[in-house]
């Protein structure tokens, strides 16, 4: 693994980009709309990454020729983020690596021996115009513009063009991009695409045939919004639960929100938290009061800090508690641990979670339930999720120590699948919304059943 250098994409950085490519998507450049969204500040176009680690990588390698390259986004790069460039070479194939604090975000796959084949049933019926303008690209892409002609690096240009302002456009997501013919020194200027969607998930492809042949994957951010109470009765056949208190950390969206939603149609009155989505919550308890007749309370509480714990001291008699807290879930590298990392996993799944039930020992005399959401990565060797899943055992294995000293807590450790939520950016685009329910349901039902 060599070291090739590091950068932190500032707004002017921002502003330059947009104005060479034209990509001026609100994600990028408008910090309002990008707090929106699932990672709630702005992206660094991954256009521009793609561009950066090939100018990192020229230079180094000035006579090396590009015939190809194949580039996946794994997680977003954000405004005033430290990113590192690395190499890796395999025979005659690079691989550049894109990371944030051990963080993986981008791998780049360099002539690679595929190449891209159009089918003849392919009819390339749009066509775009390269815009008659000089690209000043010393400062940014000095090594880079020396190996690559000017409209083979409009045609990369445009990309983040089509997919910021068109394809999907607002608030999209660059997934993939794979280009061929990198090497030639043709001077069309222009070249044919054909778009082919999938609405349902919200994906797009381009494929682009111009001075060179490449293949692009989008997305288009899709917030998703769980079942309301209404479609929920179609689950819920009856109610099955009376004088019932139940805590939920985290409901204000994702499956803290289904879950607050199941247990007020059971029957279950309601004690919901939430951090930052303060809009969702009151819309949350809106529908519950309409729909039933549980009594249902909020209040705003953030795990990590201090003062959380004095907001549970004046909830008393709880008989459930479902524990939903949760940071961002990010993809790391394969070869490095993120310390970091998992320590902010572990402050959220093990510390303050064992301090929460510990309290709720002292404050109630009965017996309390407490549903630990884990996950099925524990059964898998999955590399790019490391310190999510440590944490997680670590939560597993501290139990029994816990269980003989409290007597009154019982905790069940459920282990869920991928479901739709708005936490991860993979799960969105391939998993059905009204899937949620169906699934968590029963692990609910056998959770408030099983002594």
């Amino acid at each position: 693994m060599i070291y090739l250098g590091h950068k932190i994409f500032k707004k002017k950085d921002q502003i330059f980009f947009s104005k060479i490519s034209d990509d001026y998507n609100d994600i990028h450049l408008n910090n309002f709309a990008a707090k929106k969204l699932i990672y709630g500040q702005q992206i660094v176009h991954g256009v521009n990454i793609l561009l950066t680690a090939l100018n990192f990588f020229f230079k180094y390698y000035k006579f090396f020729l590009l015939k190809r390259l194949d580039c996946n986004f794994l997680k977003p790069v954000f405004l005033n983020e430290k990113i590192f460039f690395y190499l890796k070479r395999k025979f005659n194939k690079f691989y550049l690596s894109v990371e944030t604090q051990n963080t993986l975000c981008c791998v780049i796959l360099i002539n690679n021996s595929n190449t891209i084949d159009y089918s003849k049933d392919f009819f390339f019926n749009k066509k775009f115009f390269f815009k008659k303008k000089k690209l000043s690209l010393n400062k940014y892409y000095l090594y880079l513009k020396k190996k690559i002609n000017s409209n083979i690096l409009k045609e990369i240009l445009s990309i983040s063009y089509l997919v910021g302002m068109l394809y999907p456009g607002k608030y999209s997501l660059l997934s993939s991009i794979s280009i061929d013919n990198l090497h030639n020194n043709f001077k069309k200027k222009y070249y044919s695409y054909l778009i082919k969607k999938n609405k349902k998930i919200g994906k797009y492809e381009i494929l682009l045939n111009g001075n060179t042949k490449s293949h692009i994957t989008a997305f288009s951010y899709i917030i998703h919004h769980q079942l309301n109470i209404s479609n929920l009765k179609k689950i819920v056949k009856k109610k099955f639960l009376n004088n019932k208190r139940t805590l939920i950390i985290g409901a204000s969206s994702g499956l803290g929100e289904t879950t607050a939603k199941l247990m007020a149609l059971v029957g279950s009155d309601l004690f919901l938290t939430y951090n930052n989505e303060i809009k969702n919550i009151y819309k949350i308890k809106k529908d519950i009061n309409r729909s039933t007749s549980v009594n249902c309370k909020i209040f705003k509480a953030n795990i990590l800090k201090k003062n959380f714990l004095n907001k549970i001291k004046n909830i008393n008699d709880l008989d459930y508690i479902f524990y939903f807290a949760t940071p961002k879930i990010l993809q790391t590298s394969y070869n490095k641990f993120n310390y970091d990392l998992y320590r902010v996993y572990k402050s959220y799944y093990v510390d303050q979670f064992y301090k929460f039930c510990f309290l709720i020992s002292k404050i109630t005399k009965k017996k309390v339930k407490v549903f630990y959401p884990s996950t099925i990565f524990l059964n898998y060797k999955n590399r790019l999720y490391n310190e999510y899943i440590l944490a997680k055992k670590q939560a597993e294995k501290k139990y029994p120590l816990f269980k003989k000293k409290i007597k009154n807590i019982k905790i069940f450790f459920c282990k869920l699948p991928e479901m739709t939520t708005n936490q991860n950016i993979r799960v969105l685009q391939n998993k059905k919304i009204n899937r949620n329910a169906n699934i968590i349901f029963p692990l609910i039902k056998k959770f408030i059943h099983n002594d």
